[in-house]
């Protein structure tokens, strides 16, 4: 076990050239240093994370959500049909499209097209969170970046490499690291560890994958960055992501709760702080500061060309995401359109409109259609419908 952490730790992988681990220890007092020991209160803090966040959507979020009458009930289910769910499994939950396939599932179940369209739907939308359990998981997701924000705000004030980027590498290795500055490193890479751990649970997202690889690269400069005691510039990095994120919570939540122009406001105040913080600050000063000037002050070492890269998938998947926000904003602003979560919730908006599409035509919650079903409605009903749901779910 000792072999493989003096292999972990290599000297000569993580450190510049000419210095050891013993560099970063320290006789005074008065000086605390980072170190990677610190990080076992991650999994504690992690625990209490989760718990803290089942309180607050058990007794905070889910009554305001009821008090708004936000729907609680979990999508219905459709009518049980084995053969249209051995379908279901047998074609990984895709209709298919080809004309052989479904003439055979049409005359397999005895159902019009029309039905098994309807049925698909609803059979897709089973287990999906209901409109009060995403408005609960927005709350509480608007309630941490804000408070952490307004935190790290105050850690920082007051630091030098706040304004000025080359003081946050001036006197490396041995760099004092305060309480404020410390709990707020450690309350981060906790959050973030939740936020993988809680992933599978919560609201399925389009850009899942995306955020997987976002918050993996965040863990990795986080908890490298604190190991070799760089946290001043984590430390700003942390607050450039933290400044974003509550504005977009916001608007989402804004819009559960049919404040359209709030939700509007809050959206255009999102972009402006997305564009000014992760694709200005964060390339040109941060970004930028890693690069040359850390170089300048404390020279190469192996581990930068981990820790690089890292930074710049993190600024790939800004520019990514930046660009999905302006197609939304274009939409919104020059087409009117209503707008949504540019991270839009796995196949979720498609829960209401099929209820509200049900009573239009006339159909049972079992998932049954009345009699009259097909005499009263054309197949473009549902292709349009279907359109408008595609648009809702790329956005």
């Amino acid at each position: 076990m000792e072999e493989l952490s003096n292999w972990f730790w290599n000297a000569d992988f993580w450190l510049p050239v000419n210095m050891t681990w013993s560099d970063f220890e320290s006789n005074d007092p008065n000086m605390r240093l980072a170190t990677a020991s610190d990080l076992r209160i991650i999994p504690f803090l992690t625990v209490l994370i989760i718990m803290v966040r089942a309180i607050v959507e058990t007794c905070i979020a889910a009554p305001i959500g009821r008090m708004y009458a936000l729907k609680d009930n979990a999508n219905s289910i459709p009518a049980p049909n084995s053969i249209l769910e051995l379908a279901y499994k047998k074609y990984r939950k895709i209709l298919p499209h080809d004309s052989a396939s479904l003439e055979k599932i049409t005359n397999d179940s005895g159902l019009t097209q029309r039905q098994i369209e309807r049925w698909w739907r609803k059979r897709k939308l089973v287990g999906k969170p209901s409109e009060l359990s995403r408005f609960c998981e927005t709350l509480w997701r608007l309630m941490f970046y804000f408070g952490i924000f307004l935190y790290g705000l105050y850690t920082l004030w007051d630091k030098s490499w706040f304004t000025n980027t080359r003081d946050a590498w001036i006197g490396w290795p041995r760099q004092h690291v305060s309480d404020d500055l410390w709990w707020y490193y450690m309350v981060e890479i906790s959050f973030y560890v939740s936020l993988v751990v809680s992933s599978f649970r919560d609201v399925k997202r389009s850009d899942f994958w995306e955020m997987m690889i976002h918050h993996a690269a965040t863990l990795v400069l986080l908890c490298g960055s604190f190991c070799i005691t760089s946290i001043r510039i984590g430390s700003l990095i942390m607050l450039i992501h933290d400044s974003g994120d509550y504005w977009l919570e916001a608007a989402k939540l804004a819009r559960y709760l049919k404040y359209q122009k709030t939700c509007d406001f809050l959206f255009l105040m999102f972009t402006v702080v997305w564009f000014v913080t992760r694709i200005c600050l964060l390339p040109y000063r941060i970004t930028w500061s890693c690069h040359y000037e850390s170089w300048e002050i404390m020279g190469a070492y192996r581990s930068w060309y981990m820790f690089m890269p890292m930074m710049y998938t993190l600024q790939v998947l800004h520019i990514i995401w930046f660009g999905i926000i302006l197609r939304m904003l274009f939409a919104y602003v020059i087409k009117g359109d209503q707008a949504k979560d540019i991270r839009s919730d796995d196949e979720q908006s498609d829960a209401d409109e099929v209820n509200d599409w049900d009573k239009k035509n006339g159909i049972s919650a079992d998932g049954n259609a009345n009699i009259d079903f097909q005499t009263e409605h054309t197949s473009s009903d549902y292709s349009e419908l279907t359109h408008r749901n595609v648009a809702a779910g790329k956005s």
